[in-house]
């Protein structure tokens, strides 16, 4: 029997009941990034998954014991980009039958690749309205992180374990992946999950009050919650005031100090206001809301984008040539 572990950089140490610890070596290679793609649907359809390899040239023995279904994609660096973004939107089309007649709502967030003029032609073409969720919101508004990444990750590092275990000495490659995940994702994928995620995101059934707003504005601040230069002037007054002969010979002295307590009755700030600096504060970017990336005016704006950056690129290129 094994409580639960503690995980460490290249190693996982089990408790045992009697307090003994037992060294389990999880992997003594570098890791690769390989990034697999998921969808699911308000229905509990999921879209079978993707991954994309950090390879330039493709190998079917990638995907032995993938989900059946599962698209292989390659990578220099395994990142999405938007020509690899186009072929899994390809592979979306085919399952979700989007077409014209019965356009599907894709909600995705806000990364470059999702943004390609020739994938945005292609999605409103093929009946596939995108929608951009606003930045810094997936990890409350994206159903999959919210629902289905979660447990898919613990999941997949059981069944790593798992591996390890069953083959002392060996080492996790790309070949193995596929099979490993396999395991995970079909313990992951529920219909429960997915209509959980759409549920607590308020996306569907749509909830607009799901999400409470606490900021506030700021009460513009009182002048009478600063001290006057008049409190300092009476306390001194009152201090230096005795029955002694020195406060006999000093009592026109603070006469004239009362006289000016009275009438510097000015609060701090005014009188000594807060140093401004002068250093430049850097523009922010314009805040981007939910937009419809499939819309015609987008896509003009996209396209305009596009020459502009294509025409800079020219000029540039002249100018190198002519030096």
């Amino acid at each position: 029997m094994k409580v639960p572990y503690q995980r460490f950089k290249n190693q996982e140490r089990y408790l045992l009941p009697w307090g003994k610890t037992v060294g389990c070596l999880t992997s003594a290679e570098r890791g690769q990034h390989v990034t697999a793609v998921c969808c699911m649907g308000t229905t509990g359809h999921f879209v079978p998954p993707a991954l994309i390899f950090p390879r330039k040239n493709w190998k079917h023995e990638l995907l032995d014991g993938a989900p059946v279904g599962t698209l292989g994609l390659v990578q220099e660096k395994g990142w999405m980009t938007g020509e690899v973004f186009l072929q899994w939107l390809e592979h979306f089309c085919q399952h979700v039958k989007a077409s014209l007649e019965d356009k599907v709502l894709l909600v995705l967030d806000g990364h470059s690749s999702h943004k390609n003029l020739v994938v945005l032609e292609y999605a409103k073409t093929n009946g596939v309205i995108i929608v951009c969720l606003p930045p810094h919101c997936t990890h409350r508004m994206q159903p999959l992180d919210v629902a289905f990444f979660g447990p898919f990750k613990i999941f997949y590092d059981q069944e790593i374990t798992r591996w390890l275990k069953a083959h002392p000495g060996g080492v996790v490659t790309q070949y193995q992946i596929s099979s490993i995940l396999s395991v995970a994702f079909g313990k992951a994928v529920s219909v429960k999950t997915a209509q959980s995620g759409f549920e607590k995101t308020g996306l569907c059934p749509v909830n607009a009050d799901i999400f409470e707003k606490t900021d506030r504005p700021k009460e513009p601040g009182n002048a009478e919650e600063f001290p006057s230069s008049s409190t300092s002037l009476t306390n001194t007054a009152k201090e230096s005031s005795s029955p002694s002969h020195a406060a006999d010979t000093n009592a026109s002295s603070n006469e004239k100090n009362c006289d000016m307590a009275v009438s510097l009755k000015v609060p701090i700030l005014e009188i000594s206001p807060l140093p401004t600096s002068d250093k430049v504060t850097a523009k922010r970017r314009a805040t981007q809301g939910p937009t419809e990336l499939t819309s015609t005016p987008n896509i003009k704006m996209t396209k305009q984008k596009a020459e502009e950056k294509k025409s800079r690129v020219e000029r540039q290129s002249k100018r190198i040539v002519k030096k």
